[in-house]
């Protein structure tokens, strides 16, 4: 018996798709609390998330000192969370601008140092447009909620349409696996969930051709930020941006449709600090 569950759960481990479902589950869970409980639980969430996503670029690009300016960027991403829920936004980004300079000056090789830079302001969309957007005194919550809606199903369609339908390749150069039928699935999925959502009055009454045009573009912007990224990893010959997350890679692989749906959304609402 004993043989038995042992050799079910390295099957399971092994199995892609069980991997993928496990950690999204778990990881969505983990989101949508943080989100519910808001304050800070929901900043430490996002800041810890766009941590690790700066320590995996710092990683790919081969920036020696990976401990060190994982930590000053992490502080700095700490200051700019908060000073964009406490209205003093310009005092936290002057200290992520602190903090960026610093990675590029102790770099060993200064092209390092500033793709280090660029990678702190990379790192920071993961986490500051959806502490913006929380923090809206009217309706952040569901407006945070129906980007994870979207962004999740749009990776989701983009996955099983891809993978079921094939087809003609939407980037090769860039991508090898990514098709045009998972382009159009997933921007289906992600479009109809949040036309759904709104439908059921979900979130803030806006007109149907405006929620729209959000979603068409945001969910455009998950599949853009999937692009980039798998851009930045064939540049540097890196297959996954680490193995943190089973089925998914790392936190990079997980976030970076999320950085750009998220600017996306910040901006299509006209949120300003």
């Amino acid at each position: 018996m004993k043989d038995e569950s042992g050799s079910l759960l390295a099957r399971l481990a092994q199995n892609e798709l069980a991997s993928r479902v496990g950690s999204a589950v778990g990881l969505g869970a983990l989101a949508i609390g943080a989100t519910l409980i808001d304050g800070v639980a929901f900043i430490l969430f996002w800041v810890a998330a766009a941590a690790f996503f700066l320590a995996e670029f710092l990683a790919m690009i081969g920036y020696g000192r990976l401990i060190t300016a994982t930590a000053l960027g992490a502080i700095g991403l700490t200051a700019a969370a908060i000073g964009a829920v406490r209205s003093s936004l310009g005092l936290g980004l002057a200290a992520l601008l602190i903090a960026a300079l610093v990675i590029a000056l102790r770099a060993e090789k200064r092209s390092t140092g500033l793709m280090g830079a660029a990678g702190l302001a990379y790192a920071a969309c993961v986490a500051l447009p959806v502490v913006v957007l929380r923090s809206l005194p009217e309706h952040g919550l569901a407006w945070t909620l129906w980007l994870y809606a979207l962004v999740w199903t749009t990776d989701i369609g983009a996955y099983f349409a891809g993978r079921g339908l094939g087809g003609p390749k939407l980037w090769p150069s860039v991508s090898p696996k990514k098709t045009w039928s998972g382009f159009v699935g997933g921007t289906l999925a992600g479009v109809g969930v949040a036309m759904l959502i709104n439908a059921a009055g979900a979130i803030p009454p806006h007109s149907p051709a405006s929620v729209l045009g959000l979603a068409l573009v945001a969910s455009f912007a998950v599949q853009a930020g999937d692009l980039f990224e798998s851009a930045l990893k064939r540049h540097y010959g890196v297959k996954d941006s680490s193995r943190l997350i089973p089925g998914h890679g790392g936190f990079m692989d997980r976030l970076d449709g999320f950085a750009f749906a998220s600017l996306v959304l910040v901006a299509g609402l006209g949120v300003s600090a």
